[in-house]
């Protein structure tokens, strides 16, 4: 068992889960537009985009959580590192994405 791949991956896993409940419990304001590859141009819009994007990072957390206790069963040494710090970068892409994707889905309906 790699102690320090299980506590990476917890501690990152307990910080997007932190930062998913953050933004549910007071969503960011931000000026509309600028950040994202379209602007935002109503404030429902932003606050769905901020309630979509805490959910799956609440997911994401828990995921990567799991992803650190299974690189510390499974995974030594800099490996299971690399594989922890991979799905932190991917997962971290997946969510803008998903993020863009259904903003753009719900302004097309």
């Amino acid at each position: 068992m790699d102690i320090g791949n299980l506590v990476l991956g917890v501690l990152v896993g307990v910080i997007y889960c932190a930062l998913g409940l953050a933004m549910r419990i007071k969503p960011h304001s931000i000026k509309y537009g600028g950040w994202m590859s379209r602007p935002l141009q109503t404030k429902k819009q932003l606050e769905r985009g901020s309630s979509f994007g805490a959910g799956l990072m609440m997911l994401f957390g828990i995921l990567l959580a799991l992803i650190g206790v299974i690189c510390s069963l499974w995974v030594q040494g800099t490996t299971g590192l690399l594989v922890v710090m991979g799905a932190v970068v991917l997962l971290a892409v997946l969510a803008v994405i998903l993020v863009e994707g259904s903003l753009k889905k719900n302004r097309e309906s």
